[in-house]
């Protein structure tokens, strides 16, 4: 048994930052609330009022270019629209085929990898950090010759990228050698050392912080002298693998960490592959031998005296006045220098006293700066960054899981791990999303509900949010993007404003049915009345976001993949709504007509399965009930 007699730090574990999403939020919610307050009070006035009403004003804008939009929409409408749902209402079960056959092909397009999903968006940084730690002893002067070897590395990729950029100034601003600290100060000594770079403001160039960094530590290639070498800037979001080992066996806990860190980086796809612990001073580890378990020792013991004989033990407390004096004793300074001295040193037992040499042997070895733990066990968190920054982590996360981890499991019984970094950042989001938004869910399902009067409209309607995702993974197929917990939150945005569009469809539909229309004409003619004020809503969402989705600012970044699923979604559900909303609307009423005609062999018209005939004609029979019955002056 070993026993490490030595100071050691704890550590916890590092939390990554909390989401600020709940400010995009706030600001979506007070943004509609306002615009509701504009659209009850605000609007009316401003139609009404005589500026507005002047019939000069309404008869200059027939002309123009606002005559000339007008002639296209219903030039769309009455040639081209109104044909095609006439076909579409006809031949709506071989319709209902096609986006049963685009939804088959997005799975393919996933399964195939032309549309992939990572946990979070790759964000470019401005700047970026190269870290080195040797093994602690080597002495700073080996530190200052690779930092300086580096640091010319950095500025020769400088002068080669602002040559082929044609620029006057270089690309790198300036950079920042540090000597005693690195990897965020997790290593310090005279054997870790950094370079902070800072490139220019890299807004309208052809070229990322991440490139450059790239080139950067292409150039150096790999530096065998090195314990841990990275070049890259930080992820905000935690590393994209990032896998903690559990034990409570430290040597088989140090022995997986090795056999991970080896196997991570066999795989092409991972690089700056590390672990979270740095090597710290010269440790003495004792092992007790089996006379000092015979004399009634343990490593408690023998380890509280040498602690007291080199380090010292609190004797005696002095009250002096208002200060208190504390007497430390210790062996002399000429008793505590060397090595053999200490194994000379006399460890008192019930049967007298004895060498330290007779009842335990030692051995140097370097401990770690710090002990993480995690779930009560102690943990070496091993991580590593993706070659390409646009990689599906989840995939990489999957090979892990199926090539290493049983290999892992089978040669250390003892190892238990977790997944950390973005993986569990990501779980905590989705938890946390998931839970408000089943809360959101339920409440449009009920409003939808309790407006609509049936069950089956208000899934049809809530059926248009599955189908508008179809454009949030073609969007992210076409911008090379891959999906992340960005475009889960855009696509979370992306459903009211899909299920307005459904509703002023079905509420005009009904309006048409309760106004003496069959069902038929009424679909075609709701789709004809609604055709522009749907295009026309979606169209400014679309163009209002396109600017967003071309920004090249860091800034912006993040919020691509929200613009994305918002934009394409918006656009591809408004096509669905328009063609095959109608669709769905018919299948629903020959269900209906179909399943009366099951239970009670009676097939009723399809007018007469509908929702909004069914509830016009009890306020019809509630009306002439109501009107047979004239209160007399003695009943009131």
């Amino acid at each position: 048994m070993n026993l490490i007699v030595g100071r050691s730090a704890l550590e916890g574990s590092i939390d990554i930052p909390a989401s600020k999403s709940h400010t995009i939020r706030a600001v979506v919610i007070a943004s509609l609330a306002f615009s509701l307050i504009e659209a009850f009070l605000i609007l009316p006035a401003h139609l009404g009022s005589d500026w507005v009403l002047n019939r000069k004003k309404l008869e200059a804008k027939k002309r123009g270019p606002g005559q000339v939009f007008d002639n296209f929409m219903h030039w769309l409408r009455d040639n081209v629209y109104s044909h095609f749902l006439n076909w579409l209402v006809k031949w709506r079960y071989i319709a209902i085929s096609f986006p049963i056959a685009l939804v088959l092909i997005t799975v393919g397009l996933f399964a195939g990898g032309h549309i992939r999903n990572t946990f979070f968006p790759m964000v470019d940084f401005d700047n970026f950090t190269l870290n080195v730690a040797f093994t602690p002893g080597d002495g700073e002067k080996q530190t200052l010759e690779f930092l300086d070897r580096f640091e010319a590395v950095i500025w020769e990729v400088s002068d080669e990228i602002t040559e082929e950029l044609g620029l006057d100034e270089p690309i790198i601003e300036r950079t920042s050698k540090r000597l005693g600290s690195s990897f965020s100060g997790q290593e310090r000594g005279a054997h870790a050392g950094s370079i902070n770079v800072y490139p220019i403001d890299l807004e309208g160039y052809d070229i990322s912080g991440r490139e450059i960094s790239t080139r950067v530590s292409m150039k150096i290639g790999k530096v065998p002298e090195a314990r841990k070498f990275t070049v890259g800037g930080r992820n905000r979001w935690g590393s994209p693998v990032s896998i903690g080992l559990m034990s409570k066996n430290l040597e088989e806990l140090e022995e997986a960490k090795d056999f991970m860190i080896a196997r991570l980086n066999e795989m092409p796809q991972l690089k700056d592959v590390n672990e979270n612990i740095a090597l710290g001073k010269q440790e003495i580890r004792l092992d007790l031998k089996p006379r000092a378990y015979f004399l009634g020792l343990d490593e408690s013991a023998i380890a509280s005296q040498v602690r007291q004989g080199f380090y010292g033990a609190q004797a005696q407390r002095l009250q002096v006045g208002r200060d208190e004096l504390r007497v430390w004793v210790r062996y002399p300074k000429s008793d505590r220098t060397t090595l053999g001295q200490m194994e000379n040193m006399k460890i008192k037992t019930p049967q007298g006293t004895y060498p330290l040499s007779e009842l335990a042997d030692y051995h140097m070895e370097r401990g770690p700066v710090a002990i993480n733990r995690f779930n009560g066990s102690r943990e070496i968190r091993v991580e590593a960054e993706t070659v390409d920054p646009l990689a599906s982590v989840p995939e990489i996360l999957e090979q892990v899981e199926q090539e290493i981890m049983p290999e892992l499991e089978a040669q250390f019984a003892g190892i238990r791990y977790v997944y950390q970094g973005q993986q569990k950042y990501s779980q905590e989001a989705m938890g946390q999303a998931g839970k408000y938004y089943l809360v959101a869910f339920a409440i449009i399902l009920m409003l939808l509900v309790l407006h609509f009067r049936s069950v089956p409209k208000a899934l049809i309607i809530i059926l248009m949010i599955p189908v508008s995702l179809l454009g949030v993974a073609w969007g992210h197929g076409l911008h090379g993007q891959p999906l992340s917990m960005m475009s889960l939150w855009g696509a979370v945005a992306l459903t009211g404003v899909i299920i307005n569009d459904a509703i002023v469809f079905y509420a005009k539909y009904d309006g048409l049915l309760i106004e003496g229309w069959k069902v038929p004409d009424a679909v075609k003619e709701a789709g004809k009345i609604r055709l522009r004020p749907i295009i026309l809503t979606s169209l400014t969402t679309t163009i209002g976001l396109f600017p967003m989705l071309f920004e090249k600012s860091v800034q912006a970044q993040f919020l691509i993949p929200m613009a994305i699923s918002l934009a394409y979604g918006v656009a591809l559900g408004t096509i669905f709504i328009l063609i095959f909303f109608p669709v769905l609307i018919m299948l629903l009423n020959d269900v209906r007509v179909y399943a009366r005609y099951l239970w009670t062999g009676v097939k009723p018209s399809q007018e007469e399965v509908e929702t909004a005939m069914i509830q016009e004609k009890r306020k019809e029979r509630f009306e002439k009930n109501r009107g047979k019955y004239k209160p007399t002056l003695e009943e009131d």
